[in-house]
């Protein structure tokens, strides 16, 4: 079993796509669990078009396993 998680946020402002360092004073947003992989996907698309203008949000699905 699974669990899902929409995981993100801003991100430096450079001109390095891999988006590895958060903004100095931001923390890392999670959003979830969701039970299946298609929920997480709306939830992060809602996420990154409510977001599109700004090209420092970037958010990932990230996948756990669960051991209920």
């Amino acid at each position: 079993m699974s669990e899902f998680w929409v995981v993100g946020g801003v991100h430096m402002d450079t001109m390095d796509t891999n988006f590895d360092e958060m903004v100095e004073d931001g923390t890392e947003e999670r959003y979830g669990p969701f039970w299946s992989y298609r929920d997480a996907e709306r939830e992060w698309q809602r996420l990154s078009w409510n977001q599109i203008d700004d090209g420092r949000v970037y958010y990932h699905i990230v996948e756990e396993a669960t051991f209920h």
